[in-house]
């Protein structure tokens, strides 16, 4: 599950990870200092760090992409730097914890072996949640882990000498190992679960690996699409609505999306909640408003986001060219998404 719903609200199943195993991570850094005189003010300043890196992350779309975020305000709420934005706060993380252990003399050899016990039991403990909950497991979340094992032992036979760090290189290369061959695994159980539901029988639904419902509606030109028609194609099927803040927010990211991808044997369906709308004249004027450059179809009596259970909006769905559910989204798109998962699939 990629994330849960709680009335309106949609909580992404990765941020909710990141967050608990930042507690776990502290959590650990704390226990490991019971016995140390500063230990509260070690965790207080680990924790501002922490969130200072959030928001750094969270906030460099509008460095990296100012006209956009001028054009577009309501990205700042639902959108990040992406992967650029990350490597931004982790300089701006390392560096404020640089000159906060200096100026406050909390730096110790003690102090540095916790941290990074710390940051392996919380990345562990994200990688292992996620991967129960199903979600996909990075090469670059594995590497990250990987990477913090090297530093541990390179710190750990500077503190103990060669032989310590020997069995700890050993432990790194089996941990390696295994996390690679799990890795593979999983690629590989994917590839077969994916030509299973193309070459078996596939029941209608709305979970991913079932058929996607189908429907047949009228767009604001007037025309009409059926799903079935599209068939060999990737369909994106995008329920949203002209009054719905965070699909004002995402409707640009499709729209450069679309320019993008055009032509790369898949179709965006924008599927309007018509029946919510005060007026088609809502409808028209947003569409020009935000250059909305592909079909806008008009669900105006709510069936077909009833069939889909669009509860929240903006939903999307992701179907293969053969019609089978591929990935959902609760909440708005990033274009960074959109590549990850509607290419990539």
């Amino acid at each position: 599950m990629s994330y849960f719903e709680i009335g309106s609200v949609v909580l992404r199943t990765e941020w909710i990870t990141l967050v608990v195993a930042a507690i776990v991570g502290l959590f650990t850094v704390w226990l490991i200092l019971h016995e140390h005189e500063c230990k509260k003010q070690i965790v207080d300043m680990l924790f501002n760090v922490f969130m200072t890196g959030i928001l750094v992350w969270k906030l460099s779309i509008a460095l990296f992409q100012p006209i956009y975020v001028i054009e577009n305000p309501m990205a700042l709420l639902y959108f990040t730097g992406g992967a650029k934005g990350v490597l931004l706060a982790f300089v701006v993380s390392i560096t404020l914890f640089v000159y906060q252990t200096k100026r406050k003399q909390l730096y110790s050899e003690s102090l540095i072996s916790s941290i990074l016990v710390g940051f392996l039991v919380g990345s562990g403990f994200k990688l292992i949640t996620e991967w129960l909950f199903g979600l996909n497991i990075s090469i670059l979340q594995l590497s990250t882990f990987i990477i913090g094992l090297l530093v541990f032992l390179i710190f750990s036979m500077k503190q103990h000498g060669f032989a310590r760090g020997g069995k700890l290189l050993i432990v790194v290369g089996l941990v390696g190992l295994i996390s690679w061959s799990v890795y593979n695994h999983l690629l590989q159980k994917q590839v077969v679960q994916d030509d299973s539901n193309v070459q078996g029988d596939i029941s209608v639904g709305v979970k991913i690996g079932n058929r996607a419902p189908h429907f047949s509606l009228k767009t604001s030109e007037d025309e009409t699409i059926s799903l079935a028609d599209l068939k060999g194609k990737k369909v994106v099927v995008n329920f949203w609505a002209t009054w719905c803040p965070p699909c004002k927010a995402e409707v640009p990211e499709m729209v450069k999306f679309y320019d993008t991808y055009e032509d790369e044997d898949l179709e965006i369906l924008a599927v309007n909640l018509t029946n919510t709308e005060k007026g088609m004249n809502d409808v028209r004027r947003f569409k020009e408003a935000y250059n909305m450059n592909f079909p806008i179809l008009l669900d105006e009596d709510g069936a077909v986001a009833s069939a889909y259970q669009a509860f929240t909006i903006p939903t999307t769905y992701v179907l293969d060219e053969n019609g089978v559910i591929i990935e959902k989204m609760a909440g708005p798109m990033s274009y960074e998404w959109m590549e990850k998962n509607i290419l990539s699939e």
